[in-house]
């Protein structure tokens, strides 16, 4: 779906909105990307990080405002199953704009945390950007829940919980 995120770009630029995009890691999608933000002259708003370790990549995080995963179905039909990526942006306090695809919409509390906009909607997508960009208490307000949000729901003490209900649940079915 990174294509989709250049698209966003290009229609904010379109609409005098100055953002920035950064693509984080490496794949045989490069060239195909590259052609793109090249077609659309997008090179001083699109930054191609490449492959950077956890480190690296949480601390691109904390330097952004937003994030995006915009996935789409690839062959098959198969789908994004989880959007571990997203939950780990909200975890650094940005807001995540994602498609309605796979389980994606599951990492994102939609207009508490971020917003779920319909697959290939580029244009939903860059009037959520647009807003928040112009609307900097919600785009505080939205990074802080966020936070909460994965906290509340993904934290390993939260996980440890679910598990152990599973599992209590599992043994008394059994037992």
């Amino acid at each position: 779906g990174h294509q989709y995120c250049i698209e966003v770009i290009y229609s904010l630029l379109r609409q005098g909105v100055k953002a920035k995009l950064t693509i984080i890691g490496e794949g045989e999608e490069k060239d195909h990307l590259e052609s793109i933000i090249n077609s659309y002259k997008l090179n001083k708003s699109i930054i191609l990080l490449g492959s950077k370790n956890s480190g690296e990549v949480r601390e691109a995080l904390w330097k952004h405002d937003i994030y995006l995963l915009l996935a789409v179905p690839v062959e098959n039909d198969r789908r994004e199953t989880q959007g571990l990526a997203t939950l780990e942006a909200q975890a650094c306090g940005l807001p995540a704009i994602v498609f309605n695809s796979g389980g994606v919409k599951y990492t994102v509390k939609d207009n508490v945390s971020g917003y779920v906009c319909e697959e290939y909607d580029v244009e939903a997508v860059a009037e959520k950007v647009k807003y928040l960009f112009e609307n900097r208490e919600k785009l505080t307000y939205m990074g802080e829940n966020a936070v909460k949000f994965v906290n509340n729901m993904y934290s390993q003490k939260k996980i440890d919980e679910k598990w152990k209900h599973l599992y209590n649940y599992i043994l008394k079915r059994e037992g």
